[in-house]
């Protein structure tokens, strides 16, 4: 059995030397003189044999080789051989000649090959020559090869990533604690004091000072610290990770070089005859989006315990309008939470709701998210946030979801919108049993007396036709969106309440549903009175069209007398609780008070206990 050479295999693309000793002159060298052994290719002959090597790659080549040594075996037989200076011998002078050593011999082992003339050295210098240029036909148009590395045991060297840092971000000269918020995109990094931060933030300040720096122990360019923004296996977020001020920078991967392929082969390329049909690169998006979102809440947050307490929504890179701030405080937060600075993130909360409230965004954004807001204002203990957005919550209940609230608020929330609904109903009840009184005198007394004493008596088909029958009609109008309004509340489509005489339920110019068939948009109209619904005019007019007998000025008096009965009863309804300057346009009702925040009653509980008397 053949033993391996030292020499080095293929997938270690080391550098060669060029080498013009065709195929042939290895041909005119000794059939018994080559051995046919090479780690470089996997070939090993003996004498008057050859083995070939199943590889791919190599397979033309040897039997080149090996044809080329026969040829000149056969052309020898009959026991004379020509040496090198043209002198017939025979097969007896062939111990005289010089010899390689076999392949076999224990001496190859120790023998170097680093003689150019050396036959092996000639050999493997063409296979390896030859499987190079197979592997640049064989590789596609767009890939390039890499160059080989001439001293793989120094390990990778190159610009570490503080230095590419550095260089990137110039206008960052202040502080010993550089973070790297992408790898990729180096002009998103900031540079902080570590002792700022640990006045802030001790917990973040004492985690990132104690990190290691360099392999010496030393400063580069006055950064001590080097923390980099990576994505975290057991969290849904990164984390900032320390690294060491010598770590080299990640050596991007060339562009023409696709690094995420399909298993699909509906997404292959469609190109032209004889060009290359390449996979279409399918990059994750999503991911990128989502690193970028954390980079910017990175930023915000660091901004923040950095700029406490002189900040505002501009100075941390938030948006002024809250509504579009939403998503990145949940990541400040986020953050917040993982590295326990929550008080800090508390008082900067407060801080920026009143720059949001100056901006007049904050409550219209709590009226679009008010279950975001509130498990947030739980988180930051913010009593202004939290009573707001309860009171919306309540009024949306039991059509809202409360996922992430907890389950004592959610009960709080549910008993509320059960009190609210029983209290429209008393109103709902009431406004169906108004009427109207009118005076009447008594029947006591004599007739000669004009001091007659006056009673009230309610209209009926009896007394007063004509009033009654004007309250009968508002009474309809009152019936008929009271019953549409619980039709809608139990799963009923907009599209199936049908229009009445006296009501067409107009679409709002926006698209919306109408006024009078939303919970609130009924009480807000009832609230208003006048002509906000059921106007008079158009009333008298119909009131004729359908043969309906009543003077004109009754029906104005009288009705006019009902709508304003009506206000009264709802305006309980109508106090809202809401600091929101469109609560009018809410399509539900906000009456309700939040009472204590839940942080604010387990305070006052311990404070009342702490105060009382046990003796």
């Amino acid at each position: 059995m053949a033993q391996e050479s030292a020499s080095p295999a293929f997938s270690e693309l080391t550098e060669f030397e060029e080498v013009n000793t065709p195929l042939e002159a290895v041909a005119d060298l000794p059939w018994s003189a080559i051995p046919f052994q090479s780690s470089v290719t996997g070939i090993a002959a003996s004498d008057g044999g050859s083995s070939l090597s199943t590889d791919s790659n190599t397979m033309h080549c040897e039997s080149e080789v090996a044809d080329g040594v026969a040829e000149t075996g056969m052309e020898r037989q009959g026991g004379h051989q020509t040496n090198e200076d043209g002198v017939n011998g025979s097969a007896d002078s062939r111990d005289n000649s010089p010899q390689l050593e076999r392949a076999d011999s224990p001496l190859n082992l120790e023998q170097p090959r680093s003689d150019p003339s050396d036959p092996r050295v000639i050999l493997e210098k063409k296979l390896e020559e030859f499987k190079q240029r197979e592997m640049v036909e064989r590789a596609p148009a767009n890939i390039t090869l890499a160059e080989p590395s001439h001293n793989l045991e120094d390990g990778p060297k190159g610009p570490t990533l503080l230095e590419k840092a550095l260089a990137v971000a110039k206008q960052t000269s202040k502080g010993d604690l550089l973070v790297v918020f992408d790898t990729k995109d180096l002009a998103k990094t900031v540079r902080l004091s570590t002792k700022s931060l640990l006045l802030q933030v001790p917990a973040l300040a004492e985690y990132l000072r104690g990190r290691p720096t360099s392999k010496t122990g030393e400063a580069i360019d006055g950064v001590h610290f080097l923390v980099v923004l990576e994505k975290s296996k057991d969290r849904s977020m990164p984390v900032l990770v320390p690294k060491a001020l010598d770590t080299l920078a990640p050596s991007a991967p060339p562009e023409h070089l696709p690094t995420l392929f399909p298993d699909n082969k509906d997404l292959m390329i469609k190109v032209e005859d004889g060009e290359d049909v390449r996979p279409r690169p399918v990059c994750s998006e999503a991911d990128t989006v989502k690193h970028s979102d954390w980079v910017k809440a990175y930023d915000s947050f660091l901004r923040i315990v950095r700029l406490m307490p002189d900040i505002s929504a501009r100075s941390c890179g938030l948006p002024s309008d809250a509504k579009i701030a939403l998503a990145r405080i949940e990541r400040v937060v986020a953050v917040a939470e993982h590295y326990g600075v929550m008080l800090a993130a508390a008082s900067a909360f407060k801080l920026l709701t009143n720059d949001w409230m100056t901006q007049r965004t904050l409550f219209g954004a709590i009226a679009v998210q008010p279950k975001r807001w509130l498990v947030l204002a739980v988180k930051l203990e913010s009593e202004l946030v939290y009573k707001e957005a309860f009171v919306h919550l309540v009024g949306q209940y039991p059509s809202v979801e409360l996922d992430g609230v907890a389950a004592s608020i959610v009960d709080q929330i549910a008993m509320m919108s059960r009190d609210l609904r029983y209290h429209r109903y008393e109103v709902d009840q009431q406004l169906l049993l108004t009427t109207i009184k009118v005076s009447a005198h008594s029947g006591k007394g004599k007739q000669s007396d004009n001091k007659q004493p006056l009673r009230e008596q309610m209209v009926s088909p009896f007394y007063k036709t004509d009033i009654y029958n004007v309250v009968n009609l508002w009474r309809d109008w009152i019936a008929e969106h009271i019953d549409a309004l619980r039709a809608i509340e139990n799963g009923a489509d907009l599209a199936t309440v049908r229009d009445t005489l006296f009501c067409e339920h107009n679409v709002s110019l926006d698209g919306s549903p109408a006024m009078c068939l939303t919970t609130a948009g009924l009480y807000h109209l009832i609230g208003e009175g006048g002509d906000a619904y059921l106007p008079v005019e158009e009333l008298i007019s119909k009131c004729k069209q359908n043969g309906f007998k009543a003077e004109a000025d009754t029906i104005r008096a009288n009705l006019k007398v009902l709508k304003d009965k009506a206000k009264a009863i709802v305006a309980p309804l109508l106090a809202s609780k809401l600091q929101y300057e469109a609560k009018t346009a809410l399509s539900y009702v906000t009456c309700v008070d939040a009472g204590a925040a839940p942080w604010a009653g387990e305070c006052g509980e311990v404070e009342e206990t702490d105060d009382m008397d046990l003796d």
